[in-house]
């Protein structure tokens, strides 16, 4: 559940529960996560209930749907492998911090837990994301981290009533150091 309250703390990682729903909704009204949600609106609540639900059992597949919480417990965001692709050792990521968090957390340690966990204990090579161009602190965030900026579907999302690029952003197990680079 998004809760209210900003401690500024940094974010770790948890496995989704069913009571999570809430962060579903809250994601795709947002209109900021890629590579995630299907174009259509609204989400139900009971349709984010059942996707919570789903999220909250293990996976045949190297898919992967976490929250994001504060050291004091507040849910405040998604974490998630999106896209596997096993034979091409090609993973797609992607982060979403609710609006009321955006400027008051510290999401670099999850994502860097997130991609030890594809590189190190699933054994990818390459992990991508994709950011709306816009998303400044989100593509600092990534190159912190090491992704590099390799480049640009135009016009390729629908946000605030226009189209937007889309800015992709590429790193490779061997410029992270991981096992086997």
């Amino acid at each position: 559940m998004i809760e209210e309250g900003r401690d500024g703390s940094a974010l770790s990682l948890r496995a989704f529960e069913p009571e999570d729903w809430e962060l579903l909704v809250a994601r795709r009204r947002s209109g900021r996560h890629l590579l995630h949600e299907p174009d259509r609106l609204p989400l139900s609540r009971f349709e984010a209930q059942d996707l919570a639900a789903d999220a909250s059992r293990s996976s045949p597949t190297d898919r992967v749907e976490l929250v994001l919480q504060t050291d004091a417990g507040l849910a405040v965001g998604t974490a998630s492998v999106v896209a596997a692709d096993p034979r091409n050792g090609v993973v797609g990521l992607a982060a979403w911090v609710a609006d009321a968090y955006l400027d008051h957390v510290d999401i670099g340690p999850a994502i860097v837990t997130l991609v030890t966990l594809v590189f190190d204990d699933l054994g990818y090579r390459r992990a991508e994301i994709e950011l709306p161009e816009g998303d400044a602190s989100g593509r600092a965030a990534a190159e912190a981290l090491g992704f590099e900026v390799e480049g640009r579907r135009r016009r390729a999302l629908w946000a605030d009533g226009d189209h937007h690029d889309v800015v992709l952003l590429g790193l490779l197990r061997a410029e992270r150091g991981g096992r086997d680079a």
